[in-house]
Parts: structure tokens; C-alpha cells; sequence
């Protein structure tokens, strides 16, 4: 996984779950959740800091987690190929959390970044309580399948 903590002067900051919360409130995918469900998210998520080159998801690794970027860039390869860029307000691994396979691609960080884990238990309790998010996932990833990658998904 990715090391913590650098030079760079936003990384070093603690987040409030309320700041998290606000933060989340931008990934559009949780734009329709309550403020309870993402303030819950906001607990139970871990904040996790990285530098520049530091691989987020490896391409074969168990995927277990979904990753929500909250600042920062990063970037999706396959086979060292760049297949996708993703800002604040993308997530990834939601393929491998869904299906239970294997990760399908690197997601490597290419700016000083903050990333929001959640774990698979928290992400189902999630799921069932607010359908607009299953939905907004099913949704997306259709329109992965049908042309691409849309603008606020990434696949990993």
C-alpha cells in the first residue's frame, strides 16, 4: 500500500469527519446519500495520505476495499498502459468489491493525494440502506461497458 504522510503541506492535515464528510459530498456518486450515511461513511472510511508514484490498487491483488479520492490525481494502468485519469470526486475498485475478483488494473497516485478507504462490511451496510447508490453504480458501470470509462468512474 501507499506510505503515509510526506512534504506537502495538505497531507499533513487531520481531517474532522465532518471535513470528510463535506469532501465526500463532491464524489458524485455519493451525491444523492443522506448526511447520516455519509457522515457514517466519513467514520468508518480510513484517510489515507500518498505521494506521487505510489500505487494504490495493484492489477492481481484481492480487492476488498473502495477508494474514493478526495484530493489529488491519480491514474489507472494496465499492463503499463494508461487507460484513464482520475481528480477529486473518482473512485475506483468497485469492480473487484462487487464481483469478488481479482483487480483488474494499477491505480497509481501522479499528484500528492488523499483517498478515502472504505471496507467491504461498511460499503454493504451502505448499499442496502441507500438504493440511489446501487443504482448510481449499476448505472455507471453500464456506460463503462457500452464505451468507456464515464467522467466520474474509473475501473480498478
Amino acid at each position: 500500500m501507499a506510505r503515509q504522510g510526506g512534504s506537502y503541506a495538505f497531507l499533513n492535515d487531520q481531517l474532522s469527519t465532518v471535513d470528510k464528510a463535506g469532501l465526500l459530498r463532491t464524489v458524485p456518486l455519493l451525491s444523492d446519500i443522506s448526511d447520516d450515511y455519509l457522515l457514517a461513511i466519513a467514520r468508518h472510511g480510513k484517510d489515507v495520505r500518498v505521494n506521487p508514484g505510489d500505487v494504490l490498487v495493484r492489477e492481481g491483488d484481492a480487492g476488498n476495499d473502495l477508494m474514493l479520492l478526495l484530493e489529488g490525481t491519480a491514474e489507472v494502468r494496465k499492463g503499463g498502459q494508461s487507460l484513464n485519469r482520475m481528480g477529486a470526486g473518482d473512485y475506483f475498485g468497485e469492480i473487484s468489491l462487487l464481483d469478488g475478483q481479482p483487480r483488474s488494473a494499477d491505480v497509481v497516485a501522479t499528484s500528492p493525494a488523499r483517498v478515502l478507504i472504505l471496507d467491504h462490511a461498511s460499503f454493504d451496510q451502505v448499499m442496502a440502506s441507500e438504493p440511489t447508490l446501487a443504482r448510481k453504480l449499476v448505472l455507471n458501470l453500464c456506460r463503462m461497458i457500452r464505451g468507456g470509462a464515464a467522467p466520474e468512474v474509473a475501473e480498478a
